[in-house]
């Protein structure tokens, strides 16, 4: 939510700067609802420089890239992958094993779905460590269940326009009514089986 928000203010001071253009984003899940089990404690990576200090990683070697928590995600150079997997390879919490996925150009994502975490302790390389050290920690969940959500197909729409005094109240609006006015905007024939009615009838 956090980039979501810093992404958001700077299209909208883009805006206000030229105010012949309106925003509109467009979002949707597709996803259905999934279940969560109960869970007092989530482990996270909290101090990320210390935490690839112990991967035997040095500065300018990696770069944390966008994920939601607890996953965590980083981009390594291709001279210590080797370095970086072998670590990965070794680290264990509460005697679980870290659950990652390797991708091309040195792209690690790591999942930290550790809950209920008891001793705090971590193993490394053959030595056990508090998470601490490791620049992790226990965190209290404040609800009491892991990650989870509602997924509905509904998705999302929001509209920005510099030039609107007064907004518009929610209201439900078909996929096919979004459809026709990108594709004209980008000289694409409009089928016959979308709607024929236009974003701009219903937000002007």
């Amino acid at each position: 939510m956090m980039k979501f928000d810093e992404f958001l203010t700077r299209l909208v001071q883009l805006m206000e700067k030229d105010k012949d253009y309106r925003l509109v984003i467009l979002g949707s899940m597709g996803q259905t609802a999934s279940s969560a089990q109960r869970a007092d404690t989530l482990c996270a990576v909290k101090d990320t420089e210390r935490f690839m200090k112990q991967m035997q990683l040095a500065e300018g070697d990696w770069e944390v890239l966008p994920a939601m928590a607890p996953q965590f995600n980083v981009k390594v150079k291709d001279t210590v992958k080797d370095t970086f997997r072998q670590h990965l390879n070794s680290l264990s919490i509460d005697g679980e094993p870290l659950i990652y996925r390797e991708n091309r150009d040195g792209f690690f994502s790591l999942d930290f779905l550790f809950l209920g975490i008891h001793n705090e302790q971590a193993q490394l390389m053959g030595r056990t460590l508090p998470l601490q050290e490791l620049g992790l920690q226990a965190e209290k969940i404040q609800d009491g269940v892991a990650t989870t959500g509602w997924h509905t197909p509904q998705g999302a729409m929001l509209i920005y326009d510099p030039n609107c005094v007064q907004g518009r109240k929610d209201q439900d609006i078909s996929t096919l009514t979004i459809c026709p006015s990108i594709l004209e905007n980008f000289g694409v024939r409009v089928p016959d089986y979308m709607s024929h009615s236009r974003v701009e009838e219903l937000i002007a």
